[in-house]
């Protein structure tokens, strides 16, 4: 406690008092109550149990701090539980029962049936051991033999040809293997060889010759000729490769070897059909055959040749004015080729001037273009033809006794199309 004494303050200039201005002395010596507190928790026990539900605990104490003075204890438990090892406990699995047993997966041939189990009794747990052993079992059942149908394999190679030449055949065959039949299972339908023609080509066979034919006609029916008969390559004729025939196919002999029969010489030329003018004469001669300086008349037709001959002739004393005629009164020409256009002049007396007019009615006197149309040559030729060409032309001739004319048209290509 402190107790604090004030008699008289200084004053005046008085001195302060001396010494201290408080004491302290003890006072209320008993002891103080204090609660308690709870000190921290003391660690876990050990679960009562390692797995499937345990419980644990932990204390504490009333010691933070202790109460004294008469204070009071902490309030609440001093101990407190909590579950543990709550995870489930392994349990290893066990097999269950087997199950009937399945139907066989083959009717023959070796099939296989199953039965099963299952790891249920009970089925581990909590990590437990799977059960062990399979869960399956096979056994075969079945074994007779399945039926297979036969089924025919490859085909051989072609055998050999049963000829050469000429038709022949071969063969192949094949085997039911593919796979052969068992177990009742069917035969291969079908032939286990098949036949084939071979080697068509012809045989070769040598040709040979058939009969002469009859002798031909001679070349000539007398003076030596010539006449041949033939053979053909045919009995048999060559085939296949065969051989030709040998020799020659036609052979000749000589015939008619007698003298020809010949002509006379020409008889003399009878009188001019006319008295004046022009007119025609004749000759003849006759076919005879000769043998050793004998001569007898034949048939004409036995000599090669006329037996008649005829020509022009012209009495002098029948005078006139010359008669002139051309061949053609019309020509039909293409361009760029060459015409002649002929002129017959029969005269008595002779023509003394002939002479040509063109499409223009002039008197032609080019010796490019145009050749003849004089009195040594009659007849008029145009070379490379034009269009400009086109028109009447006019042969003339003139003699002692007067004047003649005749005409012709030349038609060019050009023009003959309109």
């Amino acid at each position: 406690m402190q107790v604090v004494v004030n008699s008289q303050y200084p004053s005046g200039g008085g001195l302060t008092c001396i010494g201290d201005s408080h004491e302290n002395g003890d006072c209320s010596t008993k002891v103080c109550p204090v609660n308690g507190n709870w000190g921290e928790w003391n660690a876990w026990n050990i679960c009562s149990q390692t797995c499937g539900g345990g419980t644990r605990s932990r204390n504490k104490e009333c010691n933070n701090p202790y109460p004294s003075g008469g204070g009071l204890v902490c309030q609440g438990d001093s101990q407190e539980s909590s579950d543990c090892s709550t995870k489930v406990c392994p349990v290893n699995g066990n097999w269950g029962r087997w199950s009937g047993w399945t139907g066989c997966s083959k009717t023959c041939g070796g099939g296989k049936w199953s039965r099963y189990r299952m790891c249920n009794n009970p089925s581990p747990t909590g990590g437990g051991l799977d059960c062990n052993g399979v869960s399956r079992e096979n056994s075969g059942c079945f074994s007779n033999v399945c039926p297979v149908n036969g089924n025919w394999g490859r085909w051989s190679r072609w055998s050999r040809c049963s000829k050469t030449c000429g038709g022949g055949k071969m063969f192949r065959d094949r085997i039911c293997n593919n796979p052969s039949p068992i177990g009742g299972g069917l035969n291969c339908s079908g032939d286990p060889r098949k036949f084939a023609a071979c080697s068509s080509n012809v045989c070769p066979v040598n040709g040979n010759w058939g009969r002469w034919s009859r002798w031909s006609r001679c070349s000539k029916t007398c003076g030596g000729g010539k006449m041949f008969r033939d053979r053909i390559c045919n009995n048999p004729s060559p085939i296949g490769g065969g051989l030709n025939c040998s020799g020659d196919p036609r052979k000749f002999a000589a015939c008619s070897s007698n003298v020809c029969p010949e002509w006379t010489n020409w008889n003399l030329w009878d009188s001019c059909t006319v008295d004046c003018g022009f007119g025609k004469r004749s000759r003849n001669r006759v076919c005879q055959q000769c043998t050793h300086g004998k001569c007898i008349g034949v048939d004409n037709t036995q000599c090669s040749g006329d037996s008649d001959e005829r020509e022009k002739c012209s009495v002098i004393s029948c005078r006139g004015a010359p008669k002139v005629t051309i061949l053609r009164q019309s020509h039909f020409v293409q361009i760029g080729t060459t015409v002649t256009f002929v002129c017959n002049i029969e005269s008595n007396p002779a023509i003394s001037e002939l002479w040509w007019t063109d499409n223009h009615a002039k008197h032609i006197t080019d010796k490019l273009r145009y050749n003849g149309g004089n009195i040594h040559n009659h007849n008029l030729s145009i070379l490379s033809v034009k269009d400009s060409d086109s028109g009447v032309y006019t042969c003339n001739a003139n003699n002692t006794e007067g004047t003649s004319k005749a005409t012709t048209t030349l038609i060019t290509g050009s023009k003959y199309s309109l």
